[in-house]
């Protein structure tokens, strides 16, 4: 992936996230320590750190260590304890849940293509690893008269 693919996952993550982070730390620890520059500042550090650890170490090991990573930048940047990181962490993600639902009831907003796009992106950092999801189909040959013979159609270039 190339710098500018990067930097654009970067900024886009950070917009979309930051608002959510900001209300959840501003609820759970109040608004002398939850700053919108925080949330975004947690946004941006947490998608490169992320990243990085993502090309090290793949795996659950890997992701346990991303999530506590960002649970680090929510308690440092919010000055919090670890309970309320998680607190924090999981309020955002609700409150995100929630006003993606209700765009998509009332606007007709759908932003389901957002989260595919911002998953596959998170893969690609990790160099490819990561669940594979193919869409090849089964297609039915053989001879006439006889039971079809199942085989996959490579419509894809990764391995089903």
């Amino acid at each position: 992936m190339d710098i500018v693919g990067i930097l654009i996952g970067i900024v886009v993550g950070s917009v979309i996230t930051a608002p959510f982070l900001w209300l959840a730390g501003k609820w759970i620890v109040g608004g002398e320590k939850a700053k919108f520059t925080d949330a975004v500042w947690i946004g941006v550090l947490g998608t490169v750190i992320n990243a990085v650890i993502g090309s090290l170490i793949g795996g659950t090991i890997g992701a346990l260590a991303q999530l506590v990573a960002y649970l680090y930048l929510v308690k440092t940047y919010y000055e919090t304890g670890w309970g309320n990181a998680v607190i924090i962490s999981i309020v955002a993600v609700v409150i995100m849940a929630v006003v993606v639902v209700l765009l998509g009831m009332f606007l007709g907003i759908n932003l389901a293509g957002y989260w595919l796009a911002l998953l596959g992106f998170f893969i690609s950092l990790r160099g490819g690893r990561g669940p594979r999801v193919c869409s090849c189909t089964l297609a039915a040959s053989g001879p006439p008269g006889q039971a079809p013979v199942h085989q996959r159609q490579r419509c894809c270039p990764t391995p089903c």
